[in-house]
């Protein structure tokens, strides 16, 4: 089985990749990992042009604080899609996709950050419809609203020049630039709000 992680960027954004980067430095290459630089995140044409059974989805954003979640998601899962959110499944892409579900369900996306809005609710029904079963749900309190569900309180960090939600956890921290559907509708090609936050 081939499995492979895919960390997506865009060329405007050298220090949030960096910073991912940073946090695996010390890992030992167990999976592959692939960086795509680019204004969307064209994963079905990474997917035509590569034959990986289970693709594991990661943003520039993400530190990595303990790699065993890479055994969690590709050994302790093998064979089984894992989204990092409870229901809406997959939101904002993260998680491990199947190869045949994955195919069968993506979407034209022009930039991965102004035209993925829409689809960001979207995505995780219909791949699900296609894998056929529900996704192991590997951090049901990693999105906003989940936190508050579960007591925790959101917080915000200032890094890389603009104002984030972080979602974390022992295993990742996620530096997220928008958190409301009306943030996405004023950004540049790289995701940054146009005017700052």
């Amino acid at each position: 089985m081939r499995q492979i992680i895919y960390i997506a960027t865009t060329p405007g954004r050298l220090d949030i990749l960096h910073n991912c980067l940073a946090s695996l430095k010390a890992y030992d290459g167990k999976y592959p990992i692939c960086i795509e630089s680019w204004y969307q995140y064209d994963w079905f044409d990474f997917a035509l042009h590569n034959d990986f059974d289970e693709l594991l989805f990661l943003h520039d954003s993400i530190e990595v604080k303990d790699y065993s979640i890479f055994d969690l998601v590709f050994e302790s899962h093998r064979g089984e899609s894992v989204s990092f959110t409870g229901q809406p499944f997959f939101v904002m892409g993260l998680g491990k996709f199947l190869r045949k579900p994955y195919l069968a369900s993506v979407f034209p996306n022009k930039n991965a950050y102004m035209d993925y809005g829409e689809h960001e609710y979207l995505f995780g029904p219909e791949y699900v419809k296609h894998d056929g079963r529900e996704p192991f749900v590997l951090f049901p309190d990693f999105l906003e609203e989940e936190q508050r569900q579960h007591g925790k309180v959101p917080h915000f960090e200032r890094k890389f020049g603009r104002q984030n939600m972080i979602m974390e956890n022992k295993y990742i921290k996620k530096y997220k630039a928008h958190w409301t559907y009306n943030m996405l509708k004023n950004v540049d090609k790289n995701g940054y709000q146009i005017g700052g936050i």
